[in-house]
C-alpha cells in the first residue's frame, strides 16, 4: 500500500485509501474485498435490483404481445377480397 493504514477504534476496521483498497482487492485480499463489499453492496444492490425488476418486467410484458401477436396470426382470416395477386 501507498499509504500507511490507519486503525479505526470505533469500527474495528483498517481504514486506508480508496485507491490501496482496490489495488489490494485486485492483488487478491480478502481482506480489501471484504472492506469494498461491506462499503458499497448495499449502495450496488439498491441500483442492479431495480434495473432487474424492470428487465423482468420488460421481457414479461414482451413475451405476452408476442404470443398474443401469434395466436393472432394462426388465427388471422384472410379477406380474399384484398389480397394481390
Amino acid at each position: 500500500m501507498n499509504g500507511p493504514a490507519l486503525l479505526d477504534q470505533t469500527k474495528k476496521r483498517v481504514t486506508a485509501p480508496l485507491d490501496d483498497i482496490v489495488l489490494a482487492a485486485q492483488a487478491g485480499s480478502a481482506a480489501a474485498f471484504a472492506e469494498l463489499y461491506s462499503t458499497y453492496s448495499r449502495r450496488l444492490f439498491q441500483t442492479i435490483l431495480p434495473l432487474q425488476e424492470i428487465h423482468t418486467m420488460r421481457r414479461k410484458r414482451f413475451r405476452r404481445h408476442f404470443s398474443a401477436s401469434m395466436w393472432r396470426l394462426k388465427h388471422l382470416k384472410v379477406n380474399r377480397k384484398y389480397t394481390l395477386g
